[in-house]
């Protein structure tokens, strides 16, 4: 009866530490796409900078007739295309934060 007893509780222990490990796990994976996310923000962020950037310089080359109204337009839609990595970018962020409290437990702190 005893060692039956015994036996139950170092069950019960090991299952606790694969539980424990498996959360280390999950809270790692959630880190390291947190990292990652976050970086995809810095990178979009900077191209919707350049994009802006070019679109200056294409208006300025076409106000003294140096480009058409086409490359300014083409300009344009590259901001357009950067801002929605910009807006997924940070989503993805949001997105892995949560799965960060999540996994440490915490989701109502957020």
């Amino acid at each position: 009866r005893i060692s039956e007893q015994r036996s139950l509780v170092r069950m019960e222990s090991l299952k606790t530490r694969d539980v424990e490990k498996q959360i280390g796990l999950e809270v790692r994976d959630a880190l390291l796409t947190m990292e990652s996310t976050q970086q995809q923000v810095a990178v979009a962020g900077e191209g919707l900078r350049l994009t802006f950037q070019e679109l200056r310089l294409a208006r300025r080359r076409f106000a003294v007739g140096l480009a058409t109204n086409i490359e300014v337009t083409d300009a344009q839609t590259r901001v357009t295309q950067a801002r929605d990595n910009l807006i997924e970018a940070l989503f993805n962020f949001n997105a892995s934060r949560v799965n960060l409290a999540r996994a440490q437990g915490r989701l109502e702190a957020l």
